[in-house]
């Protein structure tokens, strides 16, 4: 298969506040608008040697890896979710999550909890949403997250406090991640609007503003966003994997889908999907809640044989996924 070059539906940022204004609400911190051509890279996706997939189960945090391996870190009352990230310090991974209270923490690995400071900016709750972590457009390790009611961007980094990113006159509702998406030499970040499609930003050039561009296209959403972070994919590039209208796997790019049926319909509950690679075989998996019972199972050889795995436990049982969050 042969991976194509994008261009995308690009807009001018209508929306975006002047650093001042983004600044208010923000406990003082002024966002940094210094895009450049240069990427330092994402962390969003199989960046470290274990991939773990993120979800919940009757809202307590999980997460395991393809040999079944769970491990629950005594949270309960998850209400969003985002990637295990293996940047951070401290430990070999930690999980972001806004907890039933409303606050912005990362899950170490031993459960310990570091809280966030959004200010003002207050992280989604209790909706369809999710988190984001990357080393994007110049900035340092964040997590990323829809803010001030679903109209802004913002990162936060540990010890830091909440910058807004950008103000997005459509809004948005969940954080994707980072990814060249359009295939330019430079890193794009993907977020879900406020009516559920798939956009990205553009960061500036010496040349260019910064933009807004679209997939024109929305994923399934019955139960949250049908979409996960930007990963590789061999013979496709940086691609979003995405669940169809039909309940069946696909791939998006720049333009709109890039494979739009990589399964039959009624495979993935239409919620969050993770691609990484999940079973350790140097090539990227999609690792989805099942269509049929919720549980959780990865697609192989995605674009090839594209075949559906399940992954049970220690004791050989399937394991269950909460549909509301998906899988990250």
């Amino acid at each position: 298969m042969v991976a194509t070059t994008h261009v995308g539906r690009r807009e001018a940022l209508a929306g975006v506040a002047t650093t001042a204004a983004l600044a208010a609400g923000v406990g003082g911190t002024l966002a940094s608008f210094g895009d450049t051509a240069s990427d330092s890279g994402s962390l969003t996706s199989g960046a470290w040697s274990t991939c773990r997939a993120v979800y919940t189960d009757g809202g307590a945090l999980a997460s395991t890896t393809s040999s079944g391996s769970v491990t629950t870190y005594g949270t309960t009352g998850v209400d969003v979710v985002g990637p295990a990230e293996g940047g951070f310090s401290g430990s070999s991974y930690h999980l972001p999550i806004v907890d039933g209270n409303g606050d912005l923490e990362l899950i170490a690995a031993d459960g310990s909890t570091t809280a966030l400071d959004v200010g003002s900016s207050k992280a989604p709750r209790g909706a369809k949403s999710l988190l984001a972590t990357a080393t994007w457009n110049g900035h340092p390790l964040s997590v990323y997250y829809p803010g001030d009611n679903a109209s802004t961007l913002y990162r936060v980094a540990p010890g830091g406090s909440a910058e807004a990113v950008a103000s997005l006159g459509n809004g948005i509702k969940a954080a994707i991640g980072a990814g060249d998406v359009d295939d330019d030499g430079v890193e794009e970040f993907v977020f879900v609007d406020g009516s559920g499609t798939v956009r990205y930003i553009v960061p500036a050039t010496e040349t260019t503003s910064r933009q807004i561009a679209s997939t024109g296209t929305s994923a399934g959403s019955n139960n949250n966003y049908g979409v996960g972070a930007p990963a590789g994919v061999d013979g496709y590039g940086d691609v979003i994997p995405a669940v169809n209208g039909s309940g069946g796997l696909g791939l998006l790019g720049a333009d709109g889908w890039v494979e739009k049926s990589l399964t039959s319909g009624s495979t993935a509950k239409k919620t969050a999907v993770h691609a990484c690679d999940f079973d350790g075989d140097g090539e990227t998996e999609l690792v989805f809640a099942g269509y049929s019972n919720s549980h959780l199972r990865y697609l192989d050889d995605v674009g090839g044989t594209n075949d559906v795995r399940s992954v049970s436990d220690a004791a050989g049982d399937p394991i269950p996924v909460d549909t509301k969050r998906g899988i990250c």
